[in-house]
């Protein structure tokens, strides 16, 4: 998680929160990334996180694992 304060008359008014999930599937998986994905999705978005990042699946040249990053931010005013 990454903070990010902005200031206003000398005080914090708000952190800015950051989040990286990081989904790896094994090479004989039965998981269904979709559905994996976006539960995952689901519950932060119902959380007040928003969506920041969310690029293809990367599959690791040497094990033919596949991988899934996701990134969340959510701001909280204080």
């Amino acid at each position: 998680v990454t903070d990010h304060h902005d200031y206003g008359s000398g005080r914090s008014t708000a952190k800015t929160q950051t989040v990286a999930v990081n989904i790896y599937y094994g090479v004989n998986t039965n998981v269904n990334a979709d559905t994996a994905e976006k539960t995952a999705v689901s519950l932060f978005l119902e959380n007040s996180w928003t969506l920041t990042y969310d690029p293809g699946h990367y599959m690791d040249p040497d094990t033919s694992a596949i991988t899934k990053i996701l990134q969340f931010s959510r701001t909280i005013e204080e």
